[in-house]
């Protein structure tokens, strides 16, 4: 034990080894370049957004920042920082399919006497259950990048792009994170607000924005300032240069949404009750307090049918500008612009049918 406590700490070296032919005595300045696992860059950004008023307009600075981290044998001290967005250790082909095979479900196996569990059954109506899942996705090949690699997945692009961080930095190789600023993005934001009053009735505010020419933006998270006060954490996705996008900066007080039930009936048609209905109806108010006019969207559903002889009807006074939204069947929507302390109202509603001897239900 007292030799231990005597011993020196062990402590990893790398050697580089090389001859030198040379006609007299010289002096040289070399440079070695190589390559040490365990070491990634996290991208995180702040928004800021200056609302603006009736005539100033609003304003986003966008700043895009990285956390280093490194577990490598060595500490950089005072380092000239290179960030990179490309991934030696990802994937460089596509994933290959097997066949999917259809065929009908085995009988069912007899079941267990009281008293009794049959663990060989338990098992395999587990496997049944995998392989009906199976049919549904197929799963991913194993990945044969060591696990440490996989900090790297929030640098995933389909482009290659290299941040050189502008002053020297340390990085500990504690898996400390040391964070830099790379670069700021100033624009014009169009402001608009979304509401979903159906399952909240409040005003969300975003700011739609287009980026530059320049590198892309991964994904990260976002810490998000309105008018200089912090309204929370959000999540920017990977965007293409030139790629429109919009941030959401939480709840907005000075719209008021307001949603109510108008009627919902349930009743039979025919001469002898050939079918059954459920008609539903609201009315949805929005108002602008803002000084200034504030564009909106008003996303509310209709029932989607799973069967042919189930009809569903839209009503109501304001038809929809846009249905199946972002592909999303049954999504509608309504988008418009507000005055300066201007009320709108919407009111809409559906009617379903379906044949009398049957149930429906809503899911």
């Amino acid at each position: 034990k007292r030799l231990a406590s005597l011993a020196p700490s062990r402590v990893k070296r790398t050697e580089v080894s090389l001859n030198v032919i040379a006609s007299q005595d010289l002096e040289a300045e070399l440079v070695v370049t190589y390559q040490v696992r365990s070491a990634s860059w996290t991208p995180y950004y702040d928004a800021r957004l200056e609302t603006g008023s009736r005539t100033v307009p609003a304003k986003l600075q966008l700043t895009r920042r990285a956390e280093v981290r490194q577990t490598t044998d060595e500490v950089w001290n005072d380092v000239a920082l290179t960030l990179s967005t490309t991934r030696p250790a990802a994937r460089s082909v596509a994933p290959s399919l097997r066949p999917l095979e259809i065929d009908f479900a085995p009988p069912p196996k007899p079941a267990a006497t009281t008293g009794q569990f049959s663990i060989r059954a338990a098992k395999e109506r587990r496997a049944m259950g995998r392989a009906a899942e199976d049919a549904g996705a197929q799963p991913a090949p194993p990945q044969s990048q060591p696990a440490t690699e996989r900090e790297a997945r929030v640098a995933q692009a389909a482009f290659h792009a290299l941040f050189q961080v502008p002053d020297r930095i340390t990085v500990t190789n504690t898996s400390d994170a040391s964070r830099v600023k790379i670069t700021d993005l100033a624009v014009e934001p169009a402001l608009a607000v979304r509401l979903v009053p159906k399952r909240d009735q409040q005003a969300y505010l975003y700011a739609k924005i287009k980026l530059p020419k320049t590198a892309p933006y991964l994904p990260g998270r976002v810490a998000l300032f309105r008018d200089q006060t912090f309204a929370g954490f959000g999540k920017l996705p990977e965007l293409a240069p030139g790629e429109t996008h919009e941030i959401g900066f939480g709840p907005d007080d000075l719209v008021r949404v307001r949603y109510e039930i108008v009627r919902e009936r349930r009743g039979e048609s025919g001469i002898i009750s050939s079918s059954r209905t459920d008609q539903r109806h609201y009315r949805i108010v929005v108002k602008n307090l803002h000084e200034r006019p504030v564009a909106y969207t008003i996303l509310d559903q209709l029932p989607v049918s799973r069967q042919e002889s189930i009809k569903v009807e839209l009503e109501g006074a304001t038809p929809p500008t846009a249905r199946d939204v972002d592909g999303e069947r049954g999504i509608v929507a309504w988008s418009g612009k507000l005055a300066a302390d201007e009320e709108r109202t919407v009111e809409f509603g559906y009617k379903v049918i379906w044949p009398a001897d049957k149930q429906v239900y809503y899911r």
